[in-house]
């Protein structure tokens, strides 16, 4: 295995029956680049053909090209097959060349593909910057290379931060000022797309780099926070990305299609943390501190990644959190991991897994969407810190140290129902009407604390904001519920599976009292507006429901419970008769 164009005496021993062969070899053509900077005109790849670089010293100069007329316009980078001649040391060869349409430009003005870009970006000792001036489609496999950040807009200079996303650093986002107030979600309109960086079905993406897909964050107001808000580019994929170890996927804007994104291990993907009835600062701080409960219940994690996505162990799941305060007029941001191997919200075990799905027919700009999650392996979850600042002082708010809630947007499937999953929920949680937790076959739910699940909630308008009338949540049973000793647990169990238990330990608890409220617009003031006792049971329930004027006269307090002739036994294990439709 030697270099055939240089001379070399050899001696060669042969055994009966053996032969020697000295064969050609086949030439490494490195890459095969030809193209020109976007121009909004038809190019072909033989209309560059006499630019195409060979390596030096190739004695393959001889070469077809297949298809290689065909015109293409949109940016991007186009597959061509080159045939090289035979010669007396080399074999026939055909081997891919890229006709590219250049739309990434760095600080300097000179022109790439995104191929071109990331060899540039090896040569250099300090990586390379380029920004996305028109769309671009991805129609073969394309590596974004080590050293190579790919931004999703131009760098024009005429954006600002009052309309634009103007940070090209990855993890640290642009938030809007001046004033904007009720900004829904920017996906609700397609006049703030900037640019579109399409991979095609069959081509793949591979980010051993950072791509950051741009879009302007946040919200001068109540409600709706956190959120894509205004100018912003999408990454559509119709094909497949991968995001390799040390790769980084930055989503600001909208990650979005038929295709499918993996996270490998090593790699990192950032996302908006989403608030949908933030209440404002004095609620926040009041309602957290004073009545030590959850300031807000309806949030989403993963709404950017309109599509289907792997995380595999090892991977880092980075949200972005925004709350917005009048005093003072500040965006309180931090960082937190939703999903890692320590320190995050979603904890990963070795060989553990989680999905993401995304159904394009739920509006989930509204009530409908749901944060469809499958999680297989074993996990636990984790805490979740936000900060606030407020007044002259800053409040952390740890998810962890009152009862966490899962809302209508939550759709959790523990396990695929074959691979043996565990799930250990160690805080305090309730499921909010409309919400759905389903443990599958071959998986266990385990529940350290508490939880429980409400079959109503009639909430009280405040800052505009009410949760939406919903069925009750859902917990539903198909492999094993474990109460560790100490547990506490209401509502209802459902089960749609022969065989599915539940274990209750010797000191558990078999009811929940859980409530809701608001500051009332004072100072370190809260005000109940909703207290709901729901009993452990596998039954309906029987309710029992009435208002009663609260301390103050703005706010009824409802009340309601949800007992059981037949409530769920410590020290128990109930398992399901599907025939029967019974717990035993």
């Amino acid at each position: 295995d030697v270099d055939v164009t240089a001379e070399f005496d050899v001696q060669v021993t042969i055994d009966e029956g053996a032969t020697f062969t000295v064969v050609k070899a086949d030439m490494d053509f490195g890459n095969l680049f030809v193209g020109t900077a976007y121009d909004g005109k038809a190019h072909s790849f033989n209309e560059f053909a006499d630019e195409l670089m060979l390596p030096d010293g190739a004695e393959q100069t001889e070469y077809t090209v297949k298809d290689g007329d065909e015109t293409y316009t949109a940016g991007g980078e186009y597959p061509v097959e080159i045939t090289f001649a035979e010669t007396a040391n080399y074999n026939e060869q055909t081997v891919i060349g890229r006709l590219c349409i250049r739309t990434f430009a760095d600080a300097e003005g000179n022109y790439y593909s995104i191929s071109e870009a990331s060899a540039a970006a090896a040569k250099s000792a300090d990586g390379l910057t380029v920004y996305m001036f028109e769309d671009t489609a991805v129609a073969m496999d394309t590596v974004v290379g080590d050293g190579l950040t790919v931004v999703l807009r131009t760098i024009s200079g005429t954006d600002t931060e009052a309309d634009s996303d103007i940070s090209d650093t990855v993890g640290v986002p642009t938030y809007v000022v001046g004033g904007q107030v009720d900004q829904p979600h920017a996906d609700t309109n397609p006049a703030y797309i900037e640019y579109t960086l399409s991979v095609e079905d069959g081509a793949e993406l591979g980010i051993q780099g950072a791509v950051i897909v741009s879009g302007l964050l946040g919200n001068e107001g109540q409600r709706l926070s956190g959120h894509t808000s205004g100018k912003h580019s999408v990454l559509s994929v119709a094909g497949g990305m991968t995001v390799a170890d040390g790769g980084v996927l930055d989503v600001r804007g909208y990650v979005r299609g038929e295709g499918s994104v993996t996270a490998e291990s090593g790699s990192t993907v950032y996302q908006p943390f989403i608030v949908y009835d933030y209440r404002g600062g004095t609620n926040t701080v009041s309602v957290y501190q004073v009545g030590k409960v959850l300031p807000f219940n309806t949030y989403d994690l993963f709404y950017n990644l309109q599509t289907n996505v792997t995380f595999e162990h090892g991977a880092t799941a980075t949200s972005y959190l925004d709350l917005y305060t009048a005093t003072p007029k500040q965006h309180n941001t931090s960082k937190a991991d939703l999903i890692g191997v320590e320190n995050a919200f979603i904890l990963m075990s070795e060989g553990s897994v989680v999905r993401t799905e995304w159904n394009a027919s739920d509006d989930f700009a509204n009530a409908s969407g749901k944060n469809k999650v499958t999680l297989t392996g074993n996990v636990s979850l984790g805490d979740l810190t936000v900060t606030v600042r407020w007044l002259i002082q800053e409040f952390s708010i740890s998810l962890s140290s009152v009862r966490l809630a899962f809302s209508h947007r939550f759709d959790w499937q523990i396990g695929d129902g074959t691979t043996v999953t565990t799930l250990d929920m160690p805080y305090d949680y309730k499921l909010l009407p409309g919400a759905r937790v389903t443990v599958s076959e071959n998986a266990t739910l385990t529940v350290e604390k508490s939880m429980t699940v409400y079959s109503e909630f009639e909430d009280t308008s405040f800052g505009s904001v009410v949760y939406p009338d919903m069925p009750a949540g859902e917990l539903i049973v198909n492999g094993s519920l474990v109460f560790a000793d100490g547990a506490a647990f209401g509502g209802r169990i459902i089960s749609e599976n022969d065989g599915a238990t539940v274990t209750t330990g010797s000191g558990f608890t078999s009811s929940v009292n859980s409530i809701e409220g608001n500051c009332g617009s004072g100072l370190f003031s809260f005000y109940k507006v909703f207290d709901i006792t729901e009993t452990a049971r596998f039954d309906e329930g029987i309710r029992t429901a009435e208002d009663i004027q609260g301390d103050s006269d703005k706010y009824m307090i409802k009340y309601r419970e949800y007992d059981s002739d037949a409530p769920v036994q410590a020290g128990r294990t109930y398992t399901y008769d599907a025939e029967s439709g019974s717990w035993n």
